[in-house]
């Protein structure tokens, strides 16, 4: 049988939306969100945020990655 962690049932819900939009957007050749610049983005707050945490200091998003 297929284990399922418990704390991703919390999120079945916008699980599912989230896959439903992604499809909505590929039949009607629309645009698929987030993008690959969403995605780079929130990469690069993570790199700026891990950064931070390992240095003890600011560290400025656009100085990451």
């Amino acid at each position: 049988t297929d284990a399922v962690d418990p704390s991703q049932l919390r999120f079945a819900t916008a699980y599912a939306a989230q896959v439903q939009a992604f499809v909505a957007a590929l039949a009607a050749d629309g645009v698929v969100t987030p993008t690959g610049e969403d995605a780079l983005a929130a990469l690069r707050i993570s790199l700026a945020a891990r950064v931070s945490a390992d240095e003890g200091r600011p560290v400025a998003v656009a100085s990451v990655g």
